[in-house]
């Protein structure tokens, strides 16, 4: 038997960025609907510049969660600004 995994889109829109200890806290909003908000240990892999330039490919963790801010860590959160659009699929 076969189970069919459907994947969940994640989006987490930048407001302000802050470099902490272990990686960046986010200031911003999360998803649309909460079923869809990151967890920790789910990874955001692209951003969408506000401004409608090249996607950006990154590699960012999920460590702590909330509906006003995300911490994530790993490759490419020193190159995210205010109104940019992370994605990331769970």
């Amino acid at each position: 038997m076969m189970l069919s995994m459907s994947n969940e889109r994640l989006s987490f829109f930048v407001v302000a960025v802050q470099a902490v200890r272990d990686g960046w806290r986010l200031e911003g909003e999360p998803g649309y609907d909460s079923r869809h908000w990151a967890r920790p240990g789910d990874v955001f892999d692209h951003v969408l510049r506000e401004d409608g330039s090249d996607e950006l490919e990154v590699n960012l963790v999920v460590v702590e969660p909330s509906s006003l801010h995300a911490v994530v860590a790993g490759v490419g959160g020193n190159q995210l600004k205010s109104g940019d659009l992370l994605s990331g699929e769970r």
